[in-house]
């Protein structure tokens, strides 16, 4: 199964389209042939919101795919100071943020 199918099957081809418009318009999207990811700038105390100002953090609403974390970090526009997102999935609105520098300490080290 390639990343679209996986996405596709964890949300739902209806809401995979709507995420889909939403994060192209408002968001950013990044898609290859193995990942696709979906991330936006957001305030930290209101993520679930799509606003204009007032960014903070970065949320990634999804993520399937090869390749690793500081990947995908790097396929951000821009920083911003923290990034979150839900761990688990659907219906567990278990949101977590952390703060960008610090995490990028921790996946160098990792990593190498």
């Amino acid at each position: 199964m390639n990343a679209i199918q996986t996405a596709l099957s964890m949300y739902g081809a209806e809401e995979f389209s709507r995420l889909q418009r939403l994060y192209t318009m408002y968001g950013h999207t990044a898609t290859g042939p193995d990942y696709i990811a979906f991330a936006r700038p957001c305030s930290e105390a209101n993520h679930e919101e799509f606003t204009e100002d007032g960014h903070d953090a970065w949320f990634i609403e999804l993520v399937v795919g090869s390749g690793r974390m500081d990947d995908m970090i790097r396929m951000l526009p821009y920083p911003l100071p923290r990034i979150g997102w839900r761990r688990g999935f659907k219906g567990k609105d278990n949101v977590r943020f952390y703060d960008l520098a610090q995490l990028k300490t921790i996946l160098t080290r990792f990593n190498h």
